[in-house]
């Protein structure tokens, strides 16, 4: 079998995806995940510090976030672990969620 041969059966098979592309976008969400907890995390520290107020609203946007992509994994590779986290996110996104709704109606949470 000559190169040009084996190339075109493996892009057949990928279907034309460049899978260097895939592995940096793959890295690139899983920073961007981290990245994005940092920040709730020094929001949330920095507004009870200053303000003696603890958010909400980054962490319903934050879960959402991650509870998605867990359902998008489960939905594509059937794996049970996926399922468990996608529903535990989605919880905590809803608890956060019912928080913040509380809190703007005024009252005390």
């Amino acid at each position: 079998m000559d190169r040009d041969k084996i190339l075109e059966i493996s892009r057949r098979e990928n279907q034309n995806r460049d899978l260097a592309q895939l592995d940096v976008m793959l890295q690139a969400g899983n920073i961007a995940g981290r990245v994005g907890a940092s920040v709730c995390c020094l929001l949330s520290v920095l507004s009870s510090y200053m303000a003696g107020v603890v958010l909400y609203s980054p962490w319903v946007i934050y879960f959402s976030i991650l509870g998605t992509h867990y359902l998008v994994r489960y939905q594509k590779i059937r794996r049970g672990t996926d399922l468990l986290l996608c529903g535990t996110f989605f919880a905590v996104c809803l608890v956060a969620l019912v928080l913040l709704i509380l809190r703007l109606a005024g009252k005390p949470v």
